[in-house]
């Protein structure tokens, strides 16, 4: 819990955390929005394990900023772009593993609003616009100039989040499997 604990005393306001710290001083103050939302997934893992939902409600306010961080940079086309730079700007796309793990950490965050009596039906909306995108236009996670299909969490990572499940799923192992 010390590392939850840790993790909400860090966070930045908007419900960001920097990308890295060397004894609690930022390092690199570029703000990622998967950091910013995967929060949701760890305590909803936390809750699932301990049943705790008093430490659960606690950590609420943090695991909402950090989505609202996340879906703050959520464009109309549906994806999340990387986050923003230490001068504040937007980075110039968005990355296909991390808008899976986002998505995963969007319906955790909606799991745990849902065990608190907590309506997120805003969440619910930009989940379905983000597994949209993820789904129908893989056009929209190579604008960085760089084709990312080379690496292969750009495969597995829709199979480990849920994106992609059932025959779907088994058909992508096989075919991606040598790779």
């Amino acid at each position: 819990m010390a590392a939850y604990k840790w993790s909400r005393d860090m966070q930045n306001a908007e419900g960001s955390w920097y990308f890295s710290y060397k004894a609690d001083i930022p390092e690199d103050t570029t703000r990622d929005t998967n950091f910013a939302s995967y929060v949701a997934t760890g305590m909803w893992i936390n809750y699932k394990a301990t049943g705790n939902t008093d430490f659960l409600r606690e950590m609420w306010p943090t695991i909402e900023k950090g989505v609202e961080f996340a879906l703050s940079l959520q464009q109309p086309t549906g994806e999340i772009l990387y986050g923003l730079s230490p001068e504040g700007n937007t980075w110039p796309g968005a990355i296909l593993t991390s808008n899976c793990c986002i998505w995963k950490s969007i319906r955790n965050g909606i799991n745990i609003a849902q065990e608190l009596g907590i309506e997120k039906s805003k969440w619910e909306s930009a989940s379905a616009r983000l597994l949209t995108a993820i789904k129908e236009r893989p056009d929209l996670f190579d604008k960085m100039g760089e084709n990312k299909r080379r690496y292969a969490m750009n495969w597995f990572y829709p199979l480990l989040t849920g994106i992609i499940d059932g025959q779907e799923a088994k058909d992508r192992i096989e075919m991606e499997w040598s790779d």
